[in-house]
């Protein structure tokens, strides 16, 4: 009852003793955030229990796999450092030039993106965050029906970089690198794969030089390297190899063919591997400690590289060629560069100079290179002979 009665034209402190009447209020209507009226219509909010999360995000429709949202928005913070990835306010962005933090507190500066919630089990993820150049997208990595809540969890890149699991349950870490794995059989398979030279379980044993492998056909592929046979040849620059593999991974230096790009810094590389540990550097997560100083980096080289730069004084990478020896093997790669780029061309023509990679190429120049040294020499004795 409202405490103004217009018959008496006062107001009453309880409302008018002797008219009452129902008044009728009519409220403004309600002023949403920006991050409430940027929901799409097939999506819905309801509120949640949960005081860290006032909303939950569900479909209203069916919505059908590779459906993406995005990208998140808020208040873009650089210079910050102190963010991790278990923080679900404050999203890291790694780039070439610095790491920026997409603060996603304030409801009138992000968009609704902000009220997504990470998945706790890996059967309740529909959703896949990950970082595409300076932003953050998501895709349904299924259908998700209507009624259903949408849940998150990193891509894997994305969560190497923030230094969380592969998925939102706990997983299976490999011990030599740290690169976690939804499953034991995954992990076996990894360590099968990457870690074979490191293993301590290698049943079958070579019986030339007693090294010990973990399969069969690991073995086999390492008997060719005893033969001394080298039966596969680069058609560029006439080395050899003793396996096919080894050839197909050097044939990518000549082409420059680099597939395997960092989606942080976009660097190229050759072989999966080496972007996988080149990730490693974009990471906070640093578990390797200098024994001497107590400075930690994120990959066992980086440790290495330091400890004898910096503490030991030596120089663990000789040349091959000469006696130079470095401190670090970027230092001997490019070394090794110049006195590759020597031989180059270390096939000589003795009648015309021309210089060739291999000496196939050479033998086949010969027969070409014959019959224009005999031409000239007949023009020559022709000229003589008419002038």
């Amino acid at each position: 009852m409202s405490a103004y009665c217009i018959e008496c034209n006062r107001v009453w402190k309880s409302g008018c003793p002797q008219h009452i009447h129902t008044y009728t209020h009519v409220p403004d209507s309600p002023v949403y955030s920006r991050a409430i009226t940027t929901l799409p219509s097939i999506l819905q909010l309801q509120r949640s229990n949960d005081p860290t999360a006032p909303y939950i995000v569900m479909a209203n429709v069916d919505i059908e796999a590779r459906t993406v949202f995005g990208p998140l928005e808020g208040k873009r913070l650089t210079g910050v450092t102190d963010h991790h990835g278990d923080d679900p306010h404050h999203w890291q962005i790694y780039q070439s030039q610095g790491t920026q933090v997409i603060d996603c507190t304030d409801e009138a500066v992000s968009n609704w993106l902000m009220f997504l919630q990470r998945a706790t089990r890996n059967s309740d993820q529909n959703i896949v965050a990950y970082q595409h150049g300076s932003d953050v997208y998501f895709v349904c990595r299924q259908k998700i029906s209507a009624g259903e809540t949408l849940q998150y969890w990193f891509s894997s890149d994305y969560a190497q970089l923030l230094g969380v699991g592969q998925s939102p349950e706990p997983t299976y870490s490999c011990s030599q690198c740290q690169r976690e794995f939804d499953s034991i059989k995954l992990l076996n398979n990894h360590v099968a794969r990457v870690h074979q030279e490191s293993s301590s379980f290698k049943p079958h044993i070579c019986g030339v030089c007693s090294k010990a492998f973990l399969t069969a056909s690991k073995l086999k592929e390492h008997c060719v390297t005893h033969s001394g046979e080298r039966p596969h040849q680069c058609p560029t620059c006439a080395k050899t190899f003793a396996l096919p593999s080894n050839l197909k991974m050097h044939l990518r230096l000549h082409s420059n063919e680099k597939e395997f790009a960092c989606k942080v810094c976009d660097k190229t590389f050759t072989q999966r591997a080496h972007l996988e540990n080149h990730l490693l550097s974009h990471t906070k997560l640093k578990r390797h400690e200098c024994q001497y100083c107590l400075m930690k980096f994120a990959r066992p080289y980086d440790l290495r590289s330091h400890i004898n730069c910096v503490h030991l004084k030596e120089k663990s990478y000789p040349c091959a060629e000469c006696s130079s020896v470095f401190y670090k093997p970027q230092a001997l790669k490019r070394h090794v560069a110049r006195h590759v780029e020597k031989k180059r061309f270390k096939y000589k023509c003795s009648k015309c100079c021309m210089e060739f990679r291999g000496k196939g190429n050479l033998n086949r120049h010969f027969p070409k290179c014959n019959e224009v040294v005999e031409l000239k020499q007949t023009e020559e004795k022709s000229w003589i002979i008419f002038k």
